[in-house]
C-alpha cells in the first residue's frame, strides 16, 4: 500500500493565488514572450530539450507564485491548447 498522500489535481484556470493570475495565464505569457513559442517548437523531436523547455515553463510558474507542476506533462498538452 502506497503511504504517499493523495495529490488533489487542480485545473490550470482555477488555481490564481490570492486573486493573481491562474497557471493557463502564466503560460500564455511565458508561450508569447519573444523566442519562447520558437523554442518550443524546435524541441518536438527531442524529449530530452523538451523536458528542458518544460521545467524552463515550470520554474516560471514558480516563480509567479503557483504551484508545482509536473515537468513533463501536462505542460505540452497545456502549450497546444493556448497555441489555438
Amino acid at each position: 500500500m502506497d503511504d504517499q498522500p493523495t495529490r488533489r489535481r487542480i485545473r490550470w484556470d482555477r488555481d490564481a493565488v490570492d486573486g493573481g493570475l491562474t497557471s493557463i495565464q502564466i503560460l500564455l505569457i511565458w508561450v508569447t514572450a519573444e523566442g519562447n513559442y520558437a523554442q518550443w517548437v524546435a524541441t518536438m523531436m527531442d524529449g530530452e530539450e523538451r523536458e528542458n523547455v518544460c521545467l524552463e515553463i515550470q520554474a516560471f510558474l514558480r516563480i509567479q507564485g503557483h504551484i508545482e507542476r509536473e515537468p513533463r506533462a501536462p505542460t505540452p498538452a497545456k502549450v497546444l491548447h493556448v497555441r489555438s
